[in-house]
């Protein structure tokens, strides 16, 4: 079996890491390492909110809550910055890992972010305030 694209989308201006569709399915968001998070229309084609900036390396993850109304992205800056899915506009940044984030997650009832990382831990945080709830480790 071989398949056709249905649509291609370009924008980001280095490797595309990650992209995840919103859960409405009408969205996607994707992380690049030009250090950028970018929501599109799968529509159109185009994107539909403001490129999301601040990263200060490669964004390697990138997550929906589920009413979309948050995106959660991780990064090679070893931060998650957690941004309105409506607006692009930054709500937070959540510091604790002390090497990349490798995947970032929203719960099902969208109150907690889960992030994991090249520094072995995994963190989770309460989506609202950013606290760091529970920290798990390996080594």
């Amino acid at each position: 079996m071989t398949g056709a694209e249905l649509l291609v989308l370009q924008g980001h201006e280095d490797i595309v890491e990650s992209a995840k569709f919103y859960p409405d399915g009408r969205r996607i968001v994707s992380g690049s390492y030009d250090m950028t998070v970018r929501v599109w229309d799968l529509t159109t084609g185009t994107e539909v909110v403001p490129v999301m900036k601040g990263h200060e390396s490669g964004v390697t993850s990138v997550a929906c809550s589920p009413d979309g109304t948050m995106v959660v992205s991780g990064s090679n800056d070893s931060t998650v910055r957690c941004w309105d899915g409506i607006t692009g506009s930054a709500l937070s940044e959540l510091r604790g890992h002390s090497a990349a984030v490798t995947s970032v997650a929203c719960s099902p009832d969208g109150t907690r972010i889960v992030s994991s990382s090249d520094d072995t831990v995994i963190r989770v945080w309460e989506a609202a305030t950013g606290v760091g709830l529970l920290e798990n480790t390996w080594s």
